[in-house]
């Protein structure tokens, strides 16, 4: 098995690149905001892969996705997340709820290397 090492430049300041993606909207729309969620999104998977020990298909699938065990009145409910796994006591939204992070364990699902968030609704 082989394990690579990938280099990434230092952050620099990109005014122009910014200005673009981040000026706002003339039409009223939620664009600009959508893109930066994106691209969050993206930064932190790159931060999950690239803190990974290697680079085989499994350990990047478990890096940069999850389950998660939602807790709810009515029962539980199963779901897979393409994002990495939040950490302890995160609050995290899911279909429009509120969720405190209170367990992270193996995936529920057979011989799956991701994690599983267990999450507990918020009180108000």
């Amino acid at each position: 098995m082989g394990s690579f090492t990938l280099s990434r430049e230092p952050l620099r300041s990109r005014p122009v690149l910014e200005g673009t993606l981040f000026k706002p909207s003339d039409d009223g729309t939620d664009e600009v905001q959508e893109l930066a969620e994106q691209v969050e999104r993206l930064q932190r998977k790159l931060r999950a892969v690239m803190h990974s020990s290697s680079l085989d298909p499994e350990t990047v699938r478990a890096a940069i996705s999850h389950t998660r065990l939602v807790c709810l009145p009515a029962g539980y409910r199963l779901a897979e997340v393409d994002d990495p796994p939040p950490a302890l006591d995160d609050l995290v939204e899911h279909d429009g709820a509120t969720y405190t992070v209170w367990r992270l364990g193996p995936s529920s699902f057979p011989d799956d290397p991701r994690r599983c968030a267990i999450l507990m609704p918020v009180s108000e």
